[in-house]
Protein backbone atom coordinates (compact mmCIF):
# COMPACT_ATOMS: atom_id res chain seq x y z
CA UNK A 1 0.00 0.00 0.00
CA UNK A 2 1.19 3.48 -1.21
CA UNK A 3 1.46 5.68 2.04
CA UNK A 4 -0.52 8.27 0.72
CA UNK A 5 -3.70 5.28 0.98
CA UNK A 6 -2.12 4.27 4.53
CA UNK A 7 -2.24 7.78 5.53
CA UNK A 8 -6.19 7.63 4.86
CA UNK A 9 -6.78 4.70 6.38
CA UNK A 10 -9.27 5.39 9.29
CA UNK A 11 -10.18 9.14 8.28
CA UNK A 12 -13.27 10.09 6.96
CA UNK A 13 -11.69 10.90 3.71
CA UNK A 14 -12.24 7.23 3.16
CA UNK A 15 -15.85 7.99 2.57
CA UNK A 16 -14.97 10.66 -0.01
CA UNK A 17 -13.50 7.77 -2.04
CA UNK A 18 -16.50 5.51 -1.66
CA UNK A 19 -18.51 8.53 -2.95
CA UNK A 20 -17.03 8.95 -6.18
CA UNK A 21 -18.50 7.42 -8.98
CA UNK A 22 -15.41 5.86 -9.99
CA UNK A 23 -16.47 3.11 -7.59
CA UNK A 24 -19.83 1.87 -8.91
CA UNK A 25 -20.55 -0.40 -5.54
CA UNK A 26 -19.32 -1.16 -2.46
CA UNK A 27 -20.08 -5.43 -1.76
CA UNK A 28 -19.72 -5.39 2.27
CA UNK A 29 -19.87 -9.35 3.21
CA UNK A 30 -21.05 -9.56 7.12
CA UNK A 31 -22.06 -12.11 9.26
CA UNK A 32 -25.71 -14.13 9.09
CA UNK A 33 -28.09 -14.31 9.15
CA UNK A 34 -30.13 -11.42 9.27
CA UNK A 35 -30.35 -9.63 12.79
CA UNK A 36 -26.67 -9.82 13.87
CA UNK A 37 -25.07 -6.65 15.19
CA UNK A 38 -23.05 -7.01 12.40
CA UNK A 39 -25.19 -6.78 9.99
CA UNK A 40 -26.73 -3.58 11.34
CA UNK A 41 -23.84 -1.62 12.24
CA UNK A 42 -22.58 -2.24 8.38
CA UNK A 43 -25.96 -0.80 7.41
CA UNK A 44 -25.12 2.15 10.21
CA UNK A 45 -21.60 2.47 8.50
CA UNK A 46 -22.71 2.76 4.99
CA UNK A 47 -25.11 5.57 6.14
CA UNK A 48 -22.58 7.39 7.76
CA UNK A 49 -20.22 7.16 4.87
CA UNK A 50 -23.07 7.85 2.58
CA UNK A 51 -22.89 5.37 0.02
CA UNK A 52 -26.05 3.12 1.27
CA UNK A 53 -27.35 3.57 -2.78
CA UNK A 54 -24.74 1.60 -3.91
CA UNK A 55 -23.83 -0.75 -1.01
CA UNK A 56 -24.79 -4.29 -1.70
CA UNK A 57 -24.94 -6.32 1.71
CA UNK A 58 -24.08 -10.12 1.52
CA UNK A 59 -24.96 -12.35 4.84
CA UNK A 60 -22.17 -15.01 5.44
CA UNK A 61 -21.90 -18.38 7.52
CA UNK A 62 -18.68 -17.12 9.67
CA UNK A 63 -16.27 -13.67 9.25
CA UNK A 64 -13.69 -16.08 7.84
CA UNK A 65 -15.94 -16.69 4.96
CA UNK A 66 -16.68 -13.11 4.60
CA UNK A 67 -12.78 -12.50 3.73
CA UNK A 68 -12.75 -15.29 1.81
CA UNK A 69 -15.82 -14.29 -0.42
CA UNK A 70 -14.35 -10.04 -0.52
CA UNK A 71 -11.01 -11.97 -1.51
CA UNK A 72 -13.05 -13.30 -4.76
CA UNK A 73 -14.12 -10.04 -5.65
CA UNK A 74 -11.84 -8.73 -8.67
CA UNK A 75 -14.64 -6.15 -10.74
CA UNK A 76 -13.72 -2.70 -11.61
CA UNK A 77 -15.67 -0.42 -10.03
CA UNK A 78 -16.66 -2.47 -7.23
CA UNK A 79 -14.88 -2.39 -3.52
CA UNK A 80 -14.92 -5.62 -1.11
CA UNK A 81 -15.70 -4.90 2.53
CA UNK A 82 -15.62 -7.21 4.96
CA UNK A 83 -17.01 -6.05 8.66
CA UNK A 84 -15.67 -7.31 11.83
CA UNK A 85 -16.56 -7.11 15.56
CA UNK A 86 -13.60 -6.40 17.73
CA UNK A 87 -14.01 -9.07 20.53
CA UNK A 88 -14.56 -11.76 17.87
CA UNK A 89 -12.36 -14.41 19.88
CA UNK A 90 -10.64 -15.51 16.96
CA UNK A 91 -10.04 -11.82 15.03
CA UNK A 92 -6.16 -12.69 15.96
CA UNK A 93 -6.37 -15.64 13.37
CA UNK A 94 -8.22 -13.80 10.47
CA UNK A 95 -5.15 -11.24 10.66
CA UNK A 96 -2.59 -13.36 10.45
CA UNK A 97 -3.80 -15.37 7.80
CA UNK A 98 -5.00 -12.64 5.78
CA UNK A 99 -1.76 -10.88 5.96
CA UNK A 100 -2.19 -9.48 2.37
CA UNK A 101 -5.55 -7.76 3.18
CA UNK A 102 -6.50 -4.51 5.31
CA UNK A 103 -8.23 -5.91 8.07
CA UNK A 104 -8.63 -2.26 9.70
CA UNK A 105 -9.46 0.12 6.87
CA UNK A 106 -12.16 1.87 9.10
CA UNK A 107 -13.88 1.78 12.13
CA UNK A 108 -17.13 2.18 13.65
CA UNK A 109 -18.34 2.42 17.25
CA UNK A 110 -22.26 0.92 17.81
CA UNK A 111 -24.30 0.39 20.82
CA UNK A 112 -24.94 -3.72 20.76
CA UNK A 113 -28.20 -4.20 19.88
CA UNK A 114 -30.24 -4.89 23.42
CA UNK A 115 -28.62 -8.37 23.89
CA UNK A 116 -31.20 -11.06 25.89
CA UNK A 117 -31.62 -14.34 26.88
CA UNK A 118 -34.88 -15.81 24.52
CA UNK A 119 -37.49 -18.24 24.38
CA UNK A 120 -39.74 -20.09 22.30
CA UNK A 121 -42.11 -21.73 24.72
CA UNK A 122 -40.21 -20.91 28.31
CA UNK A 123 -40.26 -17.94 30.80
CA UNK A 124 -38.27 -17.02 33.29
CA UNK A 125 -40.61 -18.74 35.65
CA UNK A 126 -40.25 -22.32 33.57
CA UNK A 127 -37.01 -22.30 31.82
CA UNK A 128 -35.12 -25.36 33.88
CA UNK A 129 -31.75 -25.25 35.47
CA UNK A 130 -30.28 -27.42 33.11
CA UNK A 131 -31.82 -25.76 29.98
CA UNK A 132 -30.47 -26.24 26.73
CA UNK A 133 -28.67 -22.89 25.10
CA UNK A 134 -28.06 -21.65 22.14
CA UNK A 135 -25.15 -19.05 22.00
CA UNK A 136 -22.19 -17.88 19.95
CA UNK A 137 -18.78 -18.26 21.69
CA UNK A 138 -18.36 -14.55 22.29
CA UNK A 139 -21.62 -13.66 24.61
CA UNK A 140 -22.04 -17.07 26.08
CA UNK A 141 -19.59 -15.74 28.88
CA UNK A 142 -22.72 -14.23 29.87
CA UNK A 143 -23.95 -17.42 31.25
CA UNK A 144 -20.81 -18.70 32.99
CA UNK A 145 -22.27 -18.60 36.44
CA UNK A 146 -25.30 -21.01 35.48
CA UNK A 147 -25.67 -24.54 34.84
CA UNK A 148 -27.30 -24.26 31.46
CA UNK A 149 -25.86 -26.63 28.36
CA UNK A 150 -24.31 -24.74 26.26
CA UNK A 151 -24.76 -25.13 22.00
CA UNK A 152 -22.55 -23.01 19.82
CA UNK A 153 -23.46 -21.22 17.12
CA UNK A 154 -22.27 -19.31 14.54
CA UNK A 155 -24.15 -15.87 15.83
CA UNK A 156 -26.81 -14.32 17.62
CA UNK A 157 -29.15 -14.84 14.73
CA UNK A 158 -28.46 -18.23 14.15
CA UNK A 159 -28.80 -18.46 17.84
CA UNK A 160 -32.27 -17.20 17.97
CA UNK A 161 -32.85 -19.50 14.51
CA UNK A 162 -32.32 -22.71 16.22
CA UNK A 163 -34.21 -21.43 19.47
CA UNK A 164 -37.05 -20.80 17.31
CA UNK A 165 -37.05 -24.07 15.76
CA UNK A 166 -37.08 -25.64 18.81
CA UNK A 167 -33.41 -27.53 18.43
CA UNK A 168 -32.67 -25.40 22.03
CA UNK A 169 -34.64 -24.68 24.85
CA UNK A 170 -33.18 -20.92 24.67
CA UNK A 171 -30.77 -18.65 23.13
CA UNK A 172 -28.63 -15.76 23.81
CA UNK A 173 -29.84 -13.17 21.33
CA UNK A 174 -30.19 -9.56 20.00
CA UNK A 175 -33.67 -7.77 20.22
CA UNK A 176 -34.16 -7.68 16.57
CA UNK A 177 -33.47 -11.00 15.91
CA UNK A 178 -35.91 -11.99 19.19
CA UNK A 179 -38.87 -9.62 17.50
CA UNK A 180 -37.40 -11.76 13.68
CA UNK A 181 -38.13 -15.21 15.07
CA UNK A 182 -40.96 -14.58 17.50
CA UNK A 183 -39.01 -15.24 20.90
CA UNK A 184 -40.20 -14.18 24.56
CA UNK A 185 -37.89 -12.01 26.37
CA UNK A 186 -36.41 -13.94 29.54
CA UNK A 187 -33.54 -11.36 30.70
CA UNK A 188 -32.04 -8.87 29.16
CA UNK A 189 -28.16 -8.15 29.27
CA UNK A 190 -28.15 -4.44 28.05
CA UNK A 191 -26.63 -2.85 25.02
CA UNK A 192 -22.74 -2.24 25.67
CA UNK A 193 -21.33 -0.02 23.40
CA UNK A 194 -19.00 -1.76 20.91
CA UNK A 195 -16.19 -1.32 17.98
CA UNK A 196 -17.06 -2.75 14.51
CA UNK A 197 -14.19 -2.82 11.93
CA UNK A 198 -14.43 -2.43 7.95
CA UNK A 199 -11.76 -4.10 6.10
CA UNK A 200 -10.82 -4.88 2.43
CA UNK A 201 -8.73 -7.00 0.09
CA UNK A 202 -5.50 -6.32 -1.46
CA UNK A 203 -7.94 -5.81 -4.71
CA UNK A 204 -10.11 -3.08 -2.97
CA UNK A 205 -7.02 -1.02 -1.46
CA UNK A 206 -5.87 -1.29 -5.61
CA UNK A 207 -9.47 0.12 -6.57
CA UNK A 208 -9.32 3.27 -3.74
CA UNK A 209 -5.43 4.03 -5.40
CA UNK A 210 -6.86 4.08 -8.35
CA UNK A 211 -10.04 6.18 -7.99
CA UNK A 212 -8.36 8.27 -5.67
CA UNK A 213 -5.54 9.29 -8.77
CA UNK A 214 -8.53 9.79 -11.31
CA UNK A 215 -9.60 12.37 -8.72
CA UNK A 216 -6.89 14.81 -8.44
CA UNK A 217 -7.25 14.55 -12.31
CA UNK A 218 -10.61 15.53 -11.89
CA UNK A 219 -9.93 18.64 -10.24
Amino acid sequence: MNKEINDLVGTDYIFHILQSDNISEVRIFVLGPEGTNISQAAHKWAMHCGISKKVNIILCDTPEQEVEAAVQVREEGVIPIFALCAVYYNLCKVFFRNLDSYIFLHHYYMQLDNMQLASKKYTKHTLKDNASVAAHYSPSILLEATDYVIKDTSSNSAAARLCAEGEVDACITTETACKLYDLNTIKEFGSPNMLFTFGTTKFGIDEISKTLEKMKMER
